[in-house]
């Protein structure tokens, strides 16, 4: 176990280690090391846990690891790593949780991952990569939480997402995605809550989403979506919460809701939606 070995030692700069094969846990390993700029890790096939290894050592620009086919938790692993560019994961096939894994790294404009197709949580996955210009993740069939997963990404202009049949929250997805221009998100039978799914999404001027019909809230799920023109929701029979959700939407002309007999909350839903 080598969870938290470094953690918040800010002076230090580098750090190599001869061997790290029988090593399982790096938990927050360099969480808070903010001086640190380079690491070496010469076996890590063992390791079942990196959540928070990097957290926080905002001095890494790039990060490359020989092994990580056994981690199956990848939470915050390079959450708030400003200065990161890069990152390079051999194997990705047993992490189930990836939650908040890239969140607040503002300088990555890309992200490849070889196999997400375990992964069940990527609640704020890439929440304030403001950098980030373009996401594709392989697999995503698992997947049961995708809220917050691009809330904040500025600079996103496209998304690939194979499957989000498995998905229920998709609460801030796409919240202040402000580049984005479209979106096509397979399935959504699932999905309970888009609460201000796309919240902010100022440049999105079309969305079609396949299916809503067990969704239940919908607060402010298109508020400040200033250049949507229309919106047509499949079903809106379960939704019991509409409350500001197309406030703010400046260029909206038309809006079809087939049902509404469940609402009991429709305050603001329309204002400033000039």
């Amino acid at each position: 176990d080598m969870g938290g070995m470094f953690k918040n030692a800010t002076s230090l700069t580098s750090v190599s280690l001869p061997t790290t094969g029988a090593v399982t846990s790096m938990y927050g390993m360099f969480e808070g090391a903010t001086s640190i700029t380079s690491v070496s890790l010469p076996e890590t096939g063992a390791v079942t846990n990196m959540n928070m290894i990097f957290y926080g050592a905002n001095s890494l620009v790039s990060v490359s690891l020989p092994k990580t086919g056994n981690v199956t938790y990848m939470y915050g692993m390079f959450k708030d790593l400003t200065n990161l560019t890069t990152v390079n994961l051999p194997e990705t096939g047993s992490a189930t949780d990836m939650s908040k894994m890239f969140d607040g790294a503002t300088s990555l404009t890309s992200i490849s991952l070889p196999k997400t197709g375990s992964v069940t949580n990527m609640s704020e996955m890439f929440d304030g990569a403001t950098s980030l210009t373009s996401a594709s993740l392989p697999e995503t069939g698992a997947v049961l939480d995708m809220s917050y997963m691009f809330d904040g990404a500025t600079s996103l202009t496209s998304v690939t997402i194979p499957k989000t049949g498995a998905v229920t929250d998709m609460e801030k997805m796409f919240q202040f995605a402000s580049s984005l221009t479209s979106i096509n998100l397979p399935e959504t039978g699932a999905v309970t809550d888009m609460e201000r799914m796309f919240d902010g999404a100022s440049k999105l001027t079309t969305i079609s989403l396949p299916e809503t019909g067990a969704v239940t809230n919908m607060v402010g799920m298109f508020e400040d979506a200033t250049s949507l023109t229309s919106i047509s929701l499949p079903k809106t029979g379960s939704v019991t919460n509409m409350e500001e959700m197309f406030q703010g939407a400046t260029s909206l002309t038309s809006a079809n809701l087939p049902e509404t007999a469940a609402v009991t909350n429709m305050n603001e839903m329309f204002v400033g939606a000039t």
